[in-house]
């Protein structure tokens, strides 16, 4: 059993390390620790959009579906998450947080939090994303 476990985390580090290699060489400069920015994700189509809210869905599946606290909704398409993020990242302010981060402010939003509470969250991403 404990084999088991030890080799699906095994398994998982490899795949993680595949996927930042191919990332890296793929975008280059725009792949940081922190992941997908504005920069990266104005770069992609709207195939590689849905394939990365795929990819950042079918990840998130390890950790329940949860982004700091929060469980992204499966009940919005990966269209109208990409809508989300593209509207996001129209702002400025919002260039260097993280696309899985915005995730959690689309979640939000959709699932019908007071516009207050959600700016607050976002202002908060923007300071941490700042300190980067």
């Amino acid at each position: 059993m404990q084999n088991e476990v030890v080799m699906k985390q095994f398994d998982k580090a490899i795949f993680f390390l595949l996927l930042v290699s191919i990332c890296s060489y793929s975008f280059g400069d725009a792949i940081t620790f922190w992941g997908t920015k504005s920069e990266t994700w104005k770069l992609l189509d709207s195939n590689a959009k849905t394939f990365y809210i795929q990819g950042a869905f079918d990840s998130l599946i390890f950790s329940d579906l949860k982004i700091h606290d929060t469980h992204l909704s499966v009940k919005l398409s990966h269209k109208e998450y990409i809508n989300g993020l593209d509207t996001l990242y129209s702002d400025y302010r919002n260039s260097q947080i993280p696309v899985l981060f915005l995730l959690r402010i689309v979640t939000l939003e959709a699932s019908g939090m007071d516009k207050d509470t959600v700016e607050k969250e976002l202002v908060q991403y923007r300071k941490q994303a700042a300190e980067l």
